[in-house]
């Protein structure tokens, strides 16, 4: 079965570098990615436990609705990020979130989601389908990262890693 892993960032926390309302955006993504392709795996690993998303009130609707899915799975915040990475076809990840770069790394099909438009010309801006600034752009980079070749995906990366200076590029750090 094909599969989507979702991390996110901190929530709610004084270290959060996305807010309440970046990890609802995120949450409303991840709702419409569960609708659009419900014979689709959807693994969604929190930075913290899934419960927070469930007892903060601007979240916990949204958390419930998610967990009524068939499709959607919350893993826990104990997991290690390589062994979603490794199960997943497609994973997308908030801004600042170490696992997108590791699957980057491992040649997984990757992108990072900035629903608020906060982070603009990042790093990361300088290559195509890398970043998704609104919700519309990360349901059509997820529609392309869905279809491409993992040959062209591979070509991609070692674009990247060559711009970024990385010689070992299939070896997450």
């Amino acid at each position: 079965k094909f599969a989507i892993g979702l991390f996110t960032s901190n929530f709610n926390q004084c270290n959060s570098i996305n807010s309440v309302e970046a990890h609802k955006k995120f949450l409303l993504l991840t709702l419409e990615i569960c609708n659009n392709y419900p014979n689709t795996k959807i693994i969604f690993k929190p930075k913290n436990n899934f419960a927070f998303y469930k007892s903060h009130k601007t979240t916990n609707e949204l958390a419930e609705k998610l967990s009524s899915y068939n499709n959607f799975m919350a893993i826990s915040d104990t997991c290690s990020s390589v062994e979603i990475c490794k199960t997943s076809d497609v994973l997308i990840s908030m801004a600042f979130t170490s696992p997108g770069f590791e699957a980057m790394c491992m040649g997984k099909k990757s992108f990072y989601v900035d629903l608020l438009n906060i982070y603009k010309n990042s790093y990361f801006d300088n290559f195509q389908k890398l970043v998704s600034h609104s919700h519309e752009e990360a349901l059509s980079n997820l529609k392309f990262w869905m279809e491409v070749d993992q040959k062209n995906v591979l070509l991609k990366y070692k674009e990247v890693y060559r711009e970024m200076g990385i010689e070992n590029a299939n070896q997450a750090s």
